[in-house]
C-alpha cells in the first residue's frame, strides 16, 4: 500500500494505520527541519495513545496528516518555500473547494501564525510560523483537539468563542478584527509547556460553492516567552522522500 494514498475502511488494519502514520510525521519533519522548522514527529507517550485511538479517529489523523504533507509537498514541487503562507493556504482553499474574502490575503503578514477552522472549530490548516511557537509533536496536534492542547482565561477563552460563533453563523459580515487583549496562553501537556503571548488579528468566513460558511480563517500574532528546545529528528526514515531528495 503506497504511503501517498488517503486510507479507506476496507483498507485499514489497525497496525498498518499507526506505521503509516509514523512514517509520514518523519517524512514532514524531516523537510520541515531542513527548511529551517524545529518540529518532532511524535513521542513515546504519543505513540503509546496513538495506538489506543479508535478506529475512525485513527483513519482520520493519517488522511488529515497526509493531506497536509501533500499539500506542503506541492509547494515545494512549485519552488516555492514552506514558510510561503499564503501560497499554501491557496492551495488548500483550492483543493477544499473554499472561497475566502477578497481581502483576507492582504492581511496575511510574513511573521502571523495561520489557521483555519471547521465550523465545529476543529482546526483544518496551520501554516509552519504555528510551530515555531509549538512544542507539541506533529502527531499530537493531529490526534488531539485545539481545545485539548492549549489553556488561557477563560473571559477571554468566551470572548473569542462568542466573535468566532458570529463569524461562522454569519451575524458579523466579511473579515472583522477580534477587540481581544493581548493575553497569556500555554500548552496544557507538553513537555515543555511553552508560555506564549497571542495577540488575534483577524477572523474571515471560507464559503463553499453555496456561499455558505463552512469554515474560517484565523490570523495571530505571538510573542514567545518561555520554551524547551524540541529535539531535532534522528530517528531513520521509513521510507525514502521524493521532496526530502530535492533538497
Amino acid at each position: 500500500m503506497s504511503l501517498n494514498t488517503l486510507l479507506s475502511e476496507d483498507e485499514y488494519t489497525r497496525g498498518s494505520c499507526v506505521e503509516q502514520i509514523m512514517a509520514l510525521a518523519e517524512r514532514f519533519c524531516t523537510v520541515a527541519n531542513k527548511n529551517g522548522y524545529d518540529i518532532i514527529p511524535y513521542t513515546e507517550k504519543s505513540m503509546i495513545n496513538l495506538k489506543q485511538v479508535e478506529k475512525n479517529k485513527l483513519l482520520e489523523i493519517h488522511n488529515n496528516l497526509l493531506s497536509y504533507y501533500q499539500l506542503v509537498g506541492g509547494a515545494l514541487d512549485q519552488g516555492k518555500k514552506i514558510s510561503d503562507s499564503k501560497s499554501i493556504l491557496w492551495a488548500l482553499l483550492k483543493e477544499m473547494n473554499l472561497r475566502p474574502t477578497s481581502d483576507i490575503f492582504d492581511k496575511i503578514e510574513k511573521d502571523d501564525i495561520v489557521e483555519a477552522y471547521g465550523t465545529d472549530f476543529k482546526q483544518i490548516f496551520r501554516n509552519l510560523r504555528f510551530f515555531d511557537f509549538c512544542s507539541y509533536s506533529l502527531t499530537d496536534i493531529f490526534m488531539y483537539e485545539w481545545r485539548d492542547l492549549f489553556e488561557r482565561d477563560q473571559r477571554i477563552a468566551l470572548q473569542l468563542a462568542e466573535v468566532a460563533m458570529n463569524v461562522t453563523l454569519g451575524k458579523t459580515k466579511g473579515t472583522t478584527t477580534l477587540g481581544v487583549d493581548a493575553h497569556l496562553m500555554q500548552e496544557t501537556f507538553s513537555e515543555g509547556r511553552n508560555k506564549f503571548n497571542v495577540t488575534h488579528k483577524y477572523l474571515s468566513p471560507l464559503y463553499d460553492k453555496g456561499s455558505n460558511i463552512v469554515a474560517f480563517i484565523a490570523i495571530s500574532e505571538a510573542e514567545i516567552l518561555s520554551s524547551k528546545r524540541k529535539s531535532k529528528l534522528t530517528a531513520p526514515l521509513r521510507l525514502a522522500d521524493d521532496h526530502e531528495a530535492q533538497l
